[in-house]
């Protein structure tokens, strides 16, 4: 419990004495168990991942869609939504 009190940022200017310590030891030992336990349940992944070189590579683009060609069909898919909508 000294340990603990010791690192603990707000015990280690509150506990300088022994009398001190045995007043404030039930609420130090209450701390310290939920401190124990909260980061036996809140470990970080310790597992880091690391990306491999074909992870850097980006994909080609194949075949895109000329600007003037993708305008046409987009116009086209416009009408043949609108002509539906009017249609119901």
């Amino acid at each position: 419990m000294i340990d603990w009190s010791q690192t603990n940022e707000f015990w280690s200017g509150n506990v300088l004495s022994a009398a001190k310590l045995r007043k404030q030891y039930d609420t130090m030992a209450v701390q310290a168990n939920q401190e124990s336990k909260a980061s036996r349940y809140h470990k970080p992944n310790a597992r880091k991942e690391v990306g491999t070189d074909w992870s850097k590579v980006k994909a080609p683009v194949e075949n895109p869609i000329p600007k003037e060609d993708f305008q046409e069909r987009l116009k086209r898919i416009r009408d043949t939504h609108k002509k539906g909508a009017a249609s119901d």
